[in-house]
């Protein structure tokens, strides 16, 4: 029997995301933020970068905006 797929069902507005920390910057390219995926360890991230099936669109001082499939999700810092 196959092994099962390492991929989760497609989750519901990013679920499986959680937003540690912002360092929000005026110059996009200096911000960065510390996101955990599917309970794994936080990694930084900067706007652009792609994490598992997700795309940082935009990094807030509040929180994350991810592009899923071409869709907004936008998680807040500690939103579970």
């Amino acid at each position: 029997e196959p092994a099962p797929s390492p991929q989760p069902a497609e989750s519901a507005s990013g679920s499986d995301l959680s937003v540690e920390q912002t360092l929000w910057h005026p110059v996009a390219s200096r911000r960065a933020a510390y996101v955990a995926l599917d309970d794994r360890p936080a990694v930084r991230v900067q706007e652009g970068d792609v994490l598992g099936r997700y795309v940082v669109s935009e990094i807030r001082p509040s929180g994350v905006v991810f592009l899923q499939d071409g869709k907004p999700v936008e998680r807040k810092v500690g939103q579970k």
